[in-house]
């Protein structure tokens, strides 16, 4: 999970790591705070669906969670999306959607959590190939039926399944469930965490999906033979900037 979400503090809670309790007392482990199942996998980095990595990230090698529930600050919280016209140069067009709620829970075995993704928080931020000043309409066009349909699916939501460690990297892949128009897929990607001083955990990591997993087809070439040059690219890159607290 500054497209789903989250949040999922995939944890790079490696071997050796402390876990915190509730009384901010550091108590050493001797075991990881997730299993450490090394995918057997070259990967170090985005990894969704059938998308190729898209992007590499470093993390540290040991992270300090405090043990306990959280709730998502939405107002900090955002999914920034990427989408172009990989035909026309310089075609791409940049926004965020808005996160609306959100719990996570971290144990000494384990760490779970969900979020909802705000469909209607759509924005765009920048424009290319020409199109700046249109950005209402865009934002317009994303939620309307051609696309999101967010008048219909006005959430999103992605469920966290599992966390590993990625193979030669001290990142860790966070597996999980993204349900969008009505339609849930598989998603895994990579994050970094930090907590602050004060307990806040802020999560950040870059995912890739296909856009016509879960039906949103509109201006794909995989789909329709006559869009020529306005080949809309099936993935959308997103990324994941979720804070709790």
């Amino acid at each position: 999970m500054n497209i789903i979400i989250v949040i999922l503090l995939a944890l790079g809670l490696g071997g050796g790591a402390y876990i915190a309790t509730k009384s901010n007392t550091e108590v050493k482990t001797t075991a990881p705070v997730v299993e450490k199942k090394v995918v057997e996998s070259t990967a170090t980095s985005t990894v969704t669906n059938d998308v190729a990595p898209v992007a590499t990230i470093a993390v540290a090698s040991e992270v300090k969670i405090i043990a306990g529930n959280y709730k998502l600050v939405t107002n900090e919280s955002v999914i920034g999306w990427e989408a172009s016209k990989p035909l026309i140069s310089g075609y791409t067009h940049k926004g965020t959607i808005g996160v609306s709620a959100g719990t996570l829970v971290v144990t000494k075995s384990a760490f779970t959590g969900s979020f909802t993704i705000d469909m209607n928080a759509i924005k765009v931020v920048s424009l290319g190939g020409g199109k700046a000043g249109k950005e209402s309409t865009l934002e317009s066009h994303l939620k309307g039926d051609n696309f999101f349909a967010s008048n219909k699916f006005p959430t999103g939501t992605f469920a966290i399944d599992s966390i590993t460690a990625i193979a030669n990297s001290d990142a860790y892949a966070v597996k999980g469930k993204l349900t969008l128009k009505g339609v849930t897929k598989p998603v895994e990607f990579p994050v970094v965490i930090t907590q602050s001083a004060s307990g806040k955990i802020t999560a950040e990591g870059p995912v890739t999906i296909n856009r016509t997993l879960w039906g949103i087809t509109y201006g794909s070439g995989t789909f329709f033979d006559n869009v020529a040059n306005n080949a809309i690219d099936d993935n959308i890159k997103l990324t994941l900037k979720l804070v709790a607290q």
